[in-house]
């Protein structure tokens, strides 16, 4: 697996508009962009990715949420990820 070729298109097609380099747009208070953010806490004192622990990174927990209103990206974003995608962060 290899980050540029398989990771970062998925986050940067369906995350970076909301956590990535648009201030305006961001939320959560963390960059998917910049490793030590994407590692760090965030605004809800969660840690985005953990790595080597997908069951602790809220990433995770976000894209494979049952509840709508928890699930990302967002219904309203259009956006979505395939079950390979998933698979892939996951990873």
């Amino acid at each position: 697996m290899d980050f540029n070729f398989h990771v970062r298109p998925i986050l940067s097609d369906r995350c970076y508009n909301c956590y990535g380099p648009h201030e305006a747009n961001r939320q959560g208070g963390f960059r998917l962009d910049q490793q030590a953010s994407a590692l760090g806490e965030a605004d809800s004192g969660a840690v985005p990715i953990v790595p080597g622990r997908p069951n602790e990174s809220e990433l995770v927990a976000r894209i494979t949420a049952e509840d709508p209103e928890m699930r990302m990206p967002p219904a309203e974003s259009k956006l979505s990820l395939t079950a390979e995608e998933i698979a892939i962060l996951r990873r």
